[in-house]
């Protein structure tokens, strides 16, 4: 699904519920594309050991 930034502001909410159902929604500024929103991957969490030696205290 394509939207304006001006209904994307506006109907925020309702893009969000749609995302959440597996939607994807690009948003267009003046009829051409400039982002795709898609729904975040609930089982990717970060892993803190991922960066274990990078960080000291």
């Amino acid at each position: 699904m394509t939207v304006s930034v001006h209904a994307a502001k506006t109907q925020l909410s309702k893009l969000l519920d749609l995302i959440e159902e597996g939607e994807e929604v690009v948003i267009a500024r003046h009829g051409r594309p400039v982002a795709r929103l898609v729904r975040v991957n609930s089982a990717a969490k970060p892993r803190l050991e991922a960066m274990r030696g990078e960080i000291s205290w």
